[in-house]
């Protein structure tokens, strides 16, 4: 079972132990964490199929962020090369 930890904390056991959670896709915890009383405030179980959409999801979200930067870059390389211009007119 997989699942999806939303935030980062820190679970204290009675034995002076602790496990800390952090954000994340998680194939399994020991069943001790699992068992912590505040485990289900941080962690939710996920089937295969709602990993795998959020793993397509990461993927295209990545794909969109690359292309921005993309974007970014060639507007900034246009801008660069306009001002270049303009002060090359304003030189005449």
């Amino acid at each position: 079972m997989k699942y999806i930890v939303t935030g980062s904390a820190n679970l204290q056991f009675a034995d002076g132990t602790s496990f800390s959670l952090t954000a994340g896709i998680f194939d399994d915890f020991p069943e001790e964490v699992k068992a912590h009383w505040a485990f289900s405030h941080h962690a939710e179980k996920l089937t295969d199929g709602d990993a795998a959409a959020l793993l397509a999801s990461e993927v295209d979200l990545k794909a969109q962020l690359a292309e921005r930067d993309a974007e970014i870059a060639d507007l900034k390389a246009q801008l660069a090369a306009s001002a270049s211009a303009d002060g090359k007119a304003d030189k005449k």
